[in-house]
């Protein structure tokens, strides 16, 4: 939620009362790019699939990811 919240306050403070050009355009798509990978680089996390990861967490869950790291396939 972090990440949806940092990009609200950041987009929301850019000004674009000063967009007469396509120059000018590029300038507010190259500043949101920043914002976003701003706003990316502080609030992702690696996240390690383990069985123990979440409560939701089951044993059909543990069979597909078994099945998954056997087959190497998203079919899977």
């Amino acid at each position: 939620m972090s990440f949806i919240k940092d990009l609200i306050k950041n987009i929301s403070s850019i000004n674009t009362s000063n967009l007469y050009d396509i120059k000018s355009l590029e300038n507010i798509v190259d500043l949101l790019t920043c914002i976003i990978e701003r706003a990316w680089d502080k609030n992702f996390k690696i996240v390690n699939i383990s069985k123990y990861l979440k409560s939701w967490w089951n044993m059909s869950c543990s069979k597909d990811l078994e099945r998954y790291k056997s087959f190497r396939s998203l079919a899977n």
